[in-house]
């Protein structure tokens, strides 16, 4: 193996998952905000930026090296290896195989490979300013503000260790193995010390483990880092979204916490200030709840787990299965079933048929359709 620095007909090429329909003459290169000037310009292939090694290797410390004869370049961090096979869809980080979504490439006598990959394992950011047309490689925590319409930087790539269950699974950032907790689901309880294994809790446990073992995710923050247990909180996405903020479509069909909803095996779970896709997620679950999918279809509706803000008073508790009504609880408040979605006010024919079991207590009306929850007829 070569120094590729020393090589002066070698380069490589890192690629950004960056939106930007523009030409390579109108991009610059700022790292630490310092414009890095360079022959070899930027340019873009299937929407993604992509820019010379010399700026990583040179500017960045980096040291690189050629595998001539597996056509691969060598990265060396620390006492680790990073090997990343031209044409592969898949990098090595010492002997451990990680898929990822673009592969590295030779175009006239250079080779490409993707730069958000170096920036995660080198702990730097990349971004895009599209005012001024400038990829932005920064030491992380020290990135200026850039134009978030165009990117896809919150969402960040990650390989699926192993599913725990249905709603939490360990991945691996580039900084060994982290625990993930879904934001805004929860799903039936298969390894709860005194619950057991709930209903619908295998399948939903199964449907996660199905879909997510062993695969390359993208996580989305929404506002708060970590839960009370120390798990990072994140949205888990299939695919990247085509902007950060994607539509109704795109978070139905790639983001799992959604596709959770769609099939019954996860009910809306609060826990503000994490609540961005929360009117979309209601809209989901009824839609389950209407059809009787998954965890719906046997006529029990599953513990609400939420937390009361300032607008939302509902009362989250765990209940035992008993037939006690919920009226005697209630000291006038209205009286939401889970169940059936539906609220009754003290005055409805129905208000003291429903068991505490599948109660949910408003102040008022108003919160009640906030939550989601329509009113009884009567």
């Amino acid at each position: 193996m070569r120094k590729a620095f020393l090589k002066l007909t070698t380069g490589i090429l890192l690629a950004t998952s960056l939106v930007v329909p523009v030409f390579a003459k109108d991009i610059s290169i700022l790292i630490n905000n310092k414009e890095i000037t360079t022959v070899d310009r930027p340019y873009i292939k299937e929407s993604r930026t992509l820019v010379p090694i010399r700026v990583i290797s040179e500017n960045l410390g980096i040291a690189v090296d050629w595998d001539n004869n597996n056509r691969q370049v060598i990265l060396n961090k620390g006492d680790s290896k990073i090997a990343l096979p031209i044409e592969k869809n898949y990098y090595f980080l010492d002997d451990n195989k990680i898929t990822t979504d673009i592969s590295g490439e030779i175009k006239n006598d250079r080779t490409y490979v993707p730069i958000r990959l170096i920036a995660e394992l080198f702990d730097k950011e990349v971004g895009w300013n599209n005012d001024t047309k400038s990829v932005l490689i920064n030491d992380k925590g020290t990135s200026q503000p850039i134009n978030p319409t165009k990117s896809t930087n919150n969402f960040e790539q990650a390989k699926v260790v192993r599913v725990v269950d249905g709603d939490t699974i360990v991945v691996d950032r580039g900084r060994g193995e982290e625990k993930i907790r879904f934001v805004l689901v929860n799903t039936p309880e298969t390894k709860h010390p005194k619950k057991g294994v709930e209903f619908y809790g295998k399948e939903a446990s199964d449907f996660t483990k199905n879909a997510l073992s062993n695969k390359t995710v993208y996580l989305q923050k929404d506002v708060s880092e970590t839960d009370k247990y120390g798990r990072l909180l994140r949205y888990i996405w299939l695919e990247r979204p085509t902007s950060d903020e994607p539509s109704n479509e795109e978070v139905k069909t790639k983001c799992f916490n959604a596709i959770l909803l769609a099939g019954g095996y996860a009910n809306v779970s609060t826990f503000p200030p994490d609540l961005k896709y929360v009117d979309l997620f209601r809209q989901i679950e009824r839609e389950a709840r209407e059809k009787n999918l998954g965890l719906w279809s046997n006529g029990q509706a599953p513990e609400v787990k939420s937390e009361p803000s300032n607008n939302n008073k509902q009362v989250s508790q765990s209940i035992k299965n008993t037939g006690e009504k919920a009226y005697s609880q209630a000291n006038g408040r209205i009286i939401a079933n889970k169940n059936s979605g539906v609220y009754h006010v003290p005055s409805g024919r129905d208000y003291k048929k429903v068991t505490l079991r599948n109660a949910v207590f408003f102040d008022t009306e108003e919160e009640a359709r906030q939550a989601d929850f329509r009113p009884a007829k009567n």
